[in-house]
Formats: C-alpha cells, structure tokens, sequence
C-alpha cells in the first residue's frame, strides 16, 4: 500500500499546486449509495443421474447475475472545467459484495428445492478514477472513464486477485455550483479469481459537492 499512497499524494499535491493558477480546478467530496453484483458462471446441477453415472459433468457453467446487494462508496474527488465539460479525477474507498445461492429443483414433493453451494464474500477497494464528463443538455453530463482498483481486505479464505480495472458510464446532473448527483455503470475487466469467471458489476449512486 506504500506506492499506491505516494501515487495518490503525488497526484493530490500537482493538482493543489495547480489549482492555485487556475480558475477552472476545483476539489470536493462524493460519496452515496452503490448497488453491488457480479458476473457469474451459471452453476446448475445436473439433474440427470444416468447422465452422472455416465461421466457427464454434475455442474455446468453459462453467465449469470449475483444478486443484487446495497452498499456504499466515499471518495475525494479533483475537477477541471473546460466549457464543453469537465475533467474528474477520484481516489474511493469501495465497498462491495458478492452474494448468490445455488439450488436445484428435484421435482418431487419428497425433495423440494435444496442449497447445495452459495458465494457470500466482501471486499474492499481503493480506486483511482478518471472519467471526462461532457454537457449535454444545459446542466446534465454523460460520463466514461476507468478506474484502476486496489484490494485492500476481503472475507473468507480464498485470496482474490489484488487488483482490478474497471471501465464504467454513465450520467449525471449538476443543480448548482457546488453540487451534482451522478450514477453510472461499473463493470471489472479483471477477474476477481484467477480463472474463476467472476467480474464485479456496480452502480454508484452519489452526491458530489466542491469545497
């Protein structure tokens, strides 16, 4: 964690020295709700026991959703206005969760649905974004930028990858000079296991206000 932080303070300290000859740059503080999930291989039980005994795999994969968890995230952020739009740069402390239940259906009234195998895990991120935001309809914003992300704690025993890059999009409006709400669309490129198929998916939802 020692050169992210000098990272972070090199990047804070240029933008400080630079607010101070321009009108444009200005800092604040963001932080709101964030709806959690993932990308997940579809586990489902093979229900047909000759196929089994055969040698057929008993689990097979296809994408799916975790479920959907509500979370939060909080951050500094550095903003350079230049008529079109504006230039963000966040540091965000990212909470986030994956959480899903895997059950199959016997078809019997002897054997009602079962849970045989669950994902419940929690991590916390730093992330460094970057995003250009341009106006599109007097005070509203379309957003894209990426976020490289750092791990920084986790549950369970299976360690996860140490970094991730995010890509994300979205939207915001800005209701006066010091405030703006914004969401948008996160997606992991990498993935959260190694070989596992698992990308983080979040939607922020925040208020951003300037100091």
């Amino acid at each position: 964690m020692n050169k992210i932080t000098l990272v972070i303070i090199s990047l804070w300290v240029s933008f400080s020295g630079y607010a101070q000859h321009d009108k444009g740059l200005s800092f604040g503080l963001k932080g709101g709700v964030q709806i959690n999930s993932a990308i997940l291989p579809d586990v489902t039980l093979n229900e047909n026991v000759n196929a089994v005994l055969s040698g057929d795999d008993v689990i097979k994969g296809n994408p799916q959703l975790a479920d959907f968890k509500l979370n939060f995230k909080t951050g500094v952020f550095a903003k350079y206005e230049d008529g079109f739009g504006f230039t963000m740069f966040e540091v965000n402390y990212t909470p986030t969760k994956i959480y899903k239940e895997f059950k199959f259906n016997a078809g019997t009234e002897l054997f009602p649905d079962i849970t045989y195998s669950k994902i419940d895990e929690s991590y916390a991120y730093l992330d460094l974004a970057l995003s250009y935001n341009v106006y599109v309809y007097k005070n509203i914003f379309f957003s894209l930028g990426a976020s490289p992300s750092f791990l920084l704690s986790y549950s369970g025993n299976i360690a996860p990858q140490k970094s991730d890059l995010r890509i994300f999009t979205g939207f915001g409006v800005k209701l006066n000079d010091a405030v703006a709400i914004t969401t948008r669309a996160e997606l992991g490129i990498n993935e959260v296991y190694k070989d596992s198929y698992i990308h983080h998916i979040m939607i922020p939802i925040s208020v951003a206000i300037n100091l």
